[in-house]
């Protein structure tokens, strides 16, 4: 198990069982060389064909190829890696390999374009006992003008050499999530993606690949992409075999704006490999969520019997009701009592109230201490469903700041679920979250927060500002949701989390990161639940 550098700019990735080779080719290009079953010799990666095919003079003089990253302007017409314009409208990039940067653990290829002075490290994360690469660019712009972004995809990579491959992926709906499609790979572009603002129900960013796989043996190559905003997978065969896969954010409506001396690094996506068909891939993949992805002091406890409130009262939530349900969870041998909506502000259905995370004072008098007290009398934990991404036009939160949600002047505001999403992008609406949540936590001893998710974007936009300034709006909510949870998890780190968007919208690598639990699915029917739970 290695990092190896070979003769004539070729490096190979090692994990137990499989290896990636790429090669730097002719203008800096990176030419995908490899991907499976591990060599026996370094000899055997130095003695592999450049998968580069000369054609005819309607392709590139370079030849037909598949690559590890695909810049926009040449002649290779399957998605761009990466797509920038520099402030003078330089859009065409011309990257050549510059260095290569090793660690016990990492590679990372480092290229330049003197067109636009952009700088790109293609990094390569090895987790090999897992047999899975993580992969992602880091784009420095190194000039004196800005560049916008408008593609900046995790990961590119080629299959060569495996006809007839089969392609897994997920499709769903609310209350029907996880169901696995399994469709041939043909020539021409397949594209999976979310546009929500939210990994969401209708798709996740998860494939596998394979040609005869059973449970127990063949190859099945799979990747996951750990981030919980609009993302995209592209699948293309060509009419020579090849086949380019890549993915990361979505290019969809997309923009970032690099000033000089900035930096970006994309989100990283996982490629897997298992020659011992669809058990082995299960096994590695869930070894390594346990292991690396999870909140690192809950990988090893077991979870708690969670009860939890929400279809036994709706938004009829009492203090005394609580306590009768308390008693009935503990009597059956719950650990974990979660109050869910309906505790807070004029919440008495799902029209008022959300944004007013203050605790109800008829329905709880004393406030939420008493039934805290009495839960842990019962030995169980305590633990508070919250929706802070959103707010229900009557809340006392919309009344007073009414630009708090996406929205354009003119432009019907669209309520789904009665209710807004707040833009978390703006710096003072990811204050208000933060320290709403960071007051809620240290006043009351909460042990679990249920954090909800319940309505995907519309009228994506942001009055004020310029068209390309817009497009970063999805990645900033992103961004934003991720430092409140990585700030409530330092300040809080007794309190464990459970990620839901109505069921499974928002279950990634992404999320898997900073949660302990994600719900799966809003549809607890025993049958339907079985189909779900064994794709999931």
């Amino acid at each position: 198990m290695a990092i190896l550098e070979l003769p004539n700019q070729r490096f190979v990735l090692e994990g137990q069982h499989v290896a990636h080779v790429v090669t730097i080719g002719q203008h800096g290009k990176v030419l995908h060389t490899y991907f499976g079953a591990r060599l026996p010799y370094p000899s055997d990666y130095e003695a592999l064909p450049n998968p580069v095919l000369a054609h005819s003079s309607f392709e590139s003089p370079d030849g037909v190829a598949v690559y590890d990253f695909i810049p926009f302007g040449e002649m290779v017409y399957t998605e761009p890696t990466l797509k920038s314009e520099r402030e003078d409208g330089q859009r065409i990039s011309q990257f050549v390999f510059e260095r290569a940067e090793q660690s016990d653990n990492g590679l990372i290829l480092w290229l330049f374009d003197s067109l636009q002075e952009l700088r790109v490290g293609i990094k390569y994360d090895l987790y090999e006992t897992y047999d899975m690469i993580g992969r992602s660019l880091v784009i420095e712009n190194t000039g004196t003008q800005s560049v916008r972004l408008t593609t900046a995809q995790s990961f590119a990579m080629g299959i060569l050499q495996r006809p007839d491959l089969n392609l897994h992926h997920f499709a769903g709906t609310w209350t029907g999530e996880f169901q696995k499609q399994v469709t041939p790979l043909t020539p021409g572009r397949k594209t999976i993606d979310s546009r929500r603002g939210v990994t969401s129900h209708q798709a996740n960013p998860w494939f596998a690949l394979e040609h005869g796989a059973t449970e127990s043996a063949g190859e099945v190559i799979y990747g996951h992409f750990a981030y919980s905003g609009n993302w995209s997978m592209h699948f293309e065969q060509d009419a020579f075999g090849f086949v380019q896969l890549s993915g990361g954010m979505n290019e969809f409506d997309f923009s970032w704006r690099l000033e000089a001396g900035q930096h970006l690094t994309t989100p990283e996506f996982y490629i897997g490999y298992a020659a011992d068909g669809f058990a082995g891939m299960s096994a590695r993949a869930h070894d390594f969520q346990r292991d690396v992805i999870m909140p690192e002091s809950d990988r090893n406890k077991v979870r708690p019997v969670l009860y939890n409130s929400w279809e036994a009262t709706y938004f009829d939530v009492t203090e005394h009701g609580q306590r009768t349900l308390v008693n009935q969870a503990a009597a059956i041998g719950c650990e974990l009592f979660v109050v869910d909506d309906g505790w807070f502000g004029e919440r008495n259905s799902d029209q008022a109230g959300l944004g007013d995370w203050v605790v109800n004072p008829e329905k709880f008098p004393n406030g939420l201490t008493p039934l805290i007290d009495y839960v842990k009398q019962q030995n169980m934990s305590f633990g508070l469903w919250v929706e802070p991404e959103m707010v229900n036009p009557d809340s006392n939160l919309y009344r007073t700041h009414p630009d708090w949600i996406y929205h354009s002047p003119g432009a019907r505001r669209t309520t789904s679920r009665n209710q807004f999403v707040l833009n978390l992008g703006l710096p003072e609406v990811e204050q208000f979250v933060f320290r709403m949540m960071d007051e809620l936590l240290a006043t009351h001893a909460i042990d679990y927060i249920k954090w909800d998710m319940n309505r995907a974007f519309s009228e994506p936009a942001l009055p004020g500002a310029t068209p390309a300034e817009q497009q970063e709006l999805w990645k900033r909510h992103v961004d934003a949701l991720y430092r409140i949870f990585d700030g409530l998890r330092v300040r809080h780190p007794e309190v464990d989390f459970e990620a839901c968007a109505g069921g499974g919208g928002r279950i990634d690598l992404g999320i898997l990161k900073r949660t302990e639990q994600v719900w799966t699915s809003d549809n607890t029917d025993p049958l339907d639940r079985l189909t779900i739970q064994h794709d999931f």
